[in-house]
């Protein structure tokens, strides 16, 4: 599902604590306000959006298929 960041703070919340990723290479488009998140919505792109989720799990080794919860039950299954 596409994700949308919705920032209203993030100069305060970066100058707090600041960020772990740099959030504006992150896959998610960023708003600050409610017409940025209407025109982000509205200019979404599936295509580019997948192509940089799939960088940033390459990154950061993210290696999910959408199977976790069948993989558990079948190791203690085997237990």
């Amino acid at each position: 599902k596409p994700c949308f960041l919705y920032e209203t703070d993030i100069k305060k919340y970066k100058k707090d604590r600041d960020f772990y990723f740099d959030i504006w290479e992150l896959p998610f488009l960023v708003a600050q306000n409610s017409d940025e998140l209407v025109k982000n919505i509205l200019a979404f792109d599936d295509a580019v959006y997948q192509k940089k989720l799939d960088k940033l799990f390459s990154d950061v080794g993210l290696c999910d298929n959408g199977t976790a919860c069948r993989q558990v039950v079948d190791f203690i299954k085997s237990l």
